[in-house]
């Protein structure tokens, strides 16, 4: 073996195996979307690395996730905005990746179960408002529902979220909830 590592089995001149850099995420800054409808993330379906900033997300709709769908790794930051978005579950966001959630506002969306958000992997809350998610349609968690996932919520406001059966605010089905103040 002369060293040389023209092959890819080792030094990574070739781009063959080096996954440890971090991805550059997408990034969407002060868009509007509104009245987009899809079976699945009404408006955003992601599945790579996404950072939204300060934009504003009403009336979506879907099946699952009025306004987003996420499997991927997802900030939402910055003084967004959810706005009556409707989806069966997740009314404004399904989350099923590692989702971040900061400074962000949710009012009036609607879901079967998880009337703000319905999460199954990871997500963080922090200075965030779920407000008016007061629909009969929300069945279970009026502003987030924890299915088997790890829920961390801190310096958060629940106000005015009403379900039919289970958690006016938080509903956890399974999984871990971790939050203070």
């Amino acid at each position: 073996d002369s060293g040389d590592d023209t092959q890819g089995t080792g030094d990574d001149t070739q781009g063959t195996g080096d996954d440890s850099k971090t991805p550059t995420p997408m990034k969407f800054k002060n868009l509007n979307l509104e009245k987009n409808k899809a079976n699945i993330g009404g408006a955003v379906f992601n599945s790579s690395y996404t950072d939204i900033i300060s934009s504003k997300f009403k009336n979506n709709t879907a099946a699952s996730g009025g306004a987003i769908y996420n499997v991927g790794i997802m900030t939402i930051t910055e003084s967004s905005e959810f706005l009556n978005n409707t989806a069966e579950a997740g009314g404004a966001i399904y989350n099923a990746g590692i989702l971040t959630v900061d400074k962000t506002k949710f009012n009036s969306n609607a879901g079967g179960i998880g009337g703000a958000i319905y999460n199954t992997y990871e997500l963080k809350v922090t200075d965030s408002q779920f407000t008016n998610t007061n629909k009969v349609v929300n069945l279970h968690g009026g502003a987030i529902i924890n299915n088997g996932g790890a829920l961390e919520v801190s310096n958060s406001t629940f106000d005015s979220n009403l379900v039919k059966y289970y958690g006016g605010a938080i509903y956890n089905i399974s999984g871990s909830i971790y939050g203070n103040r």
